[in-house]
């Protein structure tokens, strides 16, 4: 069975809100390829567009790390060590990342008493259980694999037998996986919050300005044709801030501070500037960098996020536990201690600090605190923003202060996409 690389349709859609092509021309081009189009009800497994988000008021529980599992039923997020249970599977699947999809494929393969003879055609495989035609699960990839060997173009065989050689009429793509994860660098919007301005800080109506319950980044960049941008922030009910003269901006990042024990919605919007007029882009990355929690444990950084494309993680792993939450969204959970000395300066070189701690110096690699989400075709997206507040032996729930959350746009991450 021929497995075929992947190829991209651009469309036109018809929205409430005006698009970036439509601010480009009145017309775009489709391009249209002749491979199958994944179904909707796998596109659902990856995109859950009917999430609903529960208040903290609804869910206390949510602030106790206790709901969140032992930490060793979290999910690692790479191919290399995701479990090879359905619920790893997905956590794979969620990346977008075909080499990362293609790894977890091995050990699959290798699980189940078999060996990989064409590396070409488990490239190809690979498509059909990653978001290019997937995702699918992983009870179906080992029924299929099963098959495989029976067949006349079969590139599995069970290990130790010699691998039958594989017809030139079976047509296997090259080894080669690109791209690497389902995002562009050329097509993604940088969202430039060093280079905007500040024009509305009032986050939830906390202040420090008056007016607007918004955070407002002024002119953080411009769409082909020349129209500048803005980036609006919103909040839904609940949020709290220990600290809301610091949201905002710092440096380089975006920044947004929730006091210990609560959470909140954040929608985030791209809007013509000056207006609440909103901007449909084709494609933009959010990264969220320094996700950390305090040195007791007592107050831990969780970031809940639905309906992007993909996410991205280091090539090396992450120092973030990852998993899926019951209602379909992806959680990305803090796991190591940190304080301001090992804060990035900057989005697109984070690597190795030393710092001092309560337990003494460490060095720390900053990219292994770091996820970036890709979104498509969007003019607002959301993320829930979460600090517990349970000190892990006292018990204690009061906390008086906060954590903050840094983002930017594209990032070092975008090095695992497309050129």
């Amino acid at each position: 069975m021929f497995f075929p690389r992947a190829c991209v349709l651009l469309v036109c859609l018809c929205n409430a809100v005006v698009s970036e092509s439509d601010v480009l021309a009145s017309s775009c081009a489709t391009d249209v390829c002749s491979q199958p189009k994944p179904e909707a009800a796998q596109l659902a497994l990856l995109q859950s567009k009917q999430v609903t988000t529960k208040s903290v008021q609804e869910h206390s529980s949510l602030l106790q790390p206790s709901a969140f599992g032992n930490a060793s039923l979290n999910q690692p997020a790479t191919g290399a060590n995701a479990p090879l249970t359905e619920a790893g599977y997905k956590i794979v699947a969620a990346q977008c990342c075909n080499s990362e999809m293609s790894e977890y494929i091995r050990r699959v393969v290798f699980d189940q008493g078999m060996q990989v003879c064409d590396a070409g055609a488990l490239q190809g495989f690979t498509l059909w259980y990653s978001c290019t035609y997937g995702p699918s699960t992983l009870a179906k990839m080992k029924d299929e694999l099963a098959a495989n060997m029976a067949l006349a173009c079969a590139w599995v065989a069970l290990s130790g037998n010699e691998c039958k050689a594989i017809p030139d009429s079976c047509n296997y793509p090259a080894a080669d996986v690109v791209p690497d994860c389902g995002c562009s660098k050329s097509e993604s919007f940088d969202v430039d919050y060093k280079g905007s301005t500040l024009t509305q800080n009032n986050l939830g109506g906390l202040g420090p300005d008056s007016g607007a319950q918004e955070i407002r980044y002024t002119n953080v960049g411009k769409v082909r044709q020349g129209s500048v941008l803005d980036l609006v922030i919103t909040v839904g009910a609940g949020y709290e801030s220990s600290a809301p003269q610091t949201n905002g901006k710092n440096g380089k990042f975006g920044t947004i501070n929730v006091l210990g024990g609560t959470s909140a919605e954040m929608t985030f919007s791209f809007m013509l500037t000056g207006t609440n007029t909103l901007i449909e882009l084709g494609e933009v990355s959010f990264t969220i960098v320094d996700v950390d929690q305090s040195f007791a444990g007592k107050m831990l950084e969780r970031v809940y996020a639905s309906d992007y494309h993909a996410f991205v993680i280091d090539k090396a792993g992450a120092d973030i536990d990852i998993e899926r939450v019951p209602d379909g969204r992806t959680l990305f959970m803090s796991k190591m201690h940190g304080n301001g000395c090992d804060n990035p300066k900057d989005p697109n070189t984070l690597g190795d600090v030393t710092c001092t701690y309560d337990d003494g110096e460490k060095t720390i690699d900053q990219r292994k605190r770091a996820f970036m989400l890709n979104f498509k075709k969007v003019s607002s997206f959301k993320v829930t923003l979460l600090v517990t507040c349970v000190h892990p032996v006292t018990g204690n729930t009061e906390c008086k202060s906060g954590r903050n959350f840094l983002f930017a746009g594209n990032s070092f991450l975008d090095e695992r996409c497309a050129a």
